[in-house]
């Protein structure tokens, strides 16, 4: 089965940002509801902070949208953030190799550039 992968993986702090414009509530206010300090709300909501499960729960409760909701966003983005890291990583490998006919592997036997890249990065991907 061929794995799905979304357009745009985004935090899950943007959509709470929105949830927090439409309902006209600031970031004090979400503080306050869910019983944490300002700042871990904002370490939430600019992505520099995961989902934890019971932020999860009490976002639920906030938003009516239940816990497994903010879950399975926060899952799906560090997903994301991660293919996306393996997927520049082989690219700018692949970049480097071009410009070089020749290397040696780690095994000390000299191979073409171009093939080399390409074996490491299949593995990374599994």
């Amino acid at each position: 089965m061929k794995e799905r992968m979304p357009a745009e993986g985004f935090p899950p702090g943007e959509l709470i940002k929105e949830e927090l414009e439409v309902r006209g509530w600031m970031q004090d206010d979400l503080a306050e509801i869910l019983g944490r300090t300002k700042t871990a709300i904002n370490e939430v909501i600019t992505g520099k902070r995961g989902i934890t499960v019971d932020t999860a729960k009490g976002l639920g409760e906030a938003f009516g949208t239940g816990a497994e909701f903010w879950l399975n966003m926060e899952s799906a983005y560090r997903l994301s953030l991660q293919k996306t890291t393996k997927i520049d990583i082989c690219a700018e490998e692949l970049a480097r190799a071009m410009r070089e006919d020749y290397i040696r592997d780690p095994q000390g036997r000299v191979v073409r550039a171009k093939h080399a890249a390409r074996v490491r990065c299949m593995r990374r991907k599994k």
